[in-house]
């Protein structure tokens, strides 16, 4: 609960903030898919894993974004609340952290939920976005994703 409560006091703070004043942004529609890791001794291969994005860009660097996703070998699916930055230009930097919950119906994993971050890239083609993350959903499990997003 102490997570949850941080990472809106976050996004709470940043919104307050005046580089929201100028506000150029819009909603952002993506999809992603790419190589979930598991690093427990119960597992022995890695699971393809695919997520939507959905977000709104308050200006051209900040982002809230909800993000869906699912590992189907590993019968698990997450639901995350991140506040993402980009850097400006086309060519551009990202890094976001927030809250995730994870849920599976593998006796190995089980459900679970607290902090997520993920640090990556990507570039600008007009409205649209490629964009490569390693996203840290928990201690042991990585999502590294290749992504397309587009934004009205």
């Amino acid at each position: 609960m102490k997570n949850v409560l941080l990472t809106v006091s976050l996004m709470l703070a940043a919104l307050s903030t005046s580089a929201f004043a100028e506000d150029k942004g819009g909603i952002i529609l993506g999809v992603k898919t790419g190589k979930v890791s598991v690093d427990k001794t119960d597992f022995e291969d890695d699971d393809t894993g695919t997520a939507i994005l959905l977000g709104y860009e308050f200006s051209n660097n900040f982002a809230i974004e909800f993000e869906s996703g699912k590992a189907d070998d590993f019968e698990a699916h997450s639901r995350a609340l991140y506040l993402a930055y980009r850097s400006a230009g086309d060519l551009y930097f990202k890094v976001r952290g927030g809250h995730l919950k994870r849920e599976s119906n593998s006796d190995q994993l089980g459900d679970d939920h607290g902090a997520s971050y993920g640090i990556g890239g990507g570039y600008r083609f007009g409205a649209l976005a490629l964009e490569a993350e390693y996203t840290r959903i928990e201690k042991d499990i990585d999502f590294l994703s290749l992504g397309l997003n587009y934004k009205f």
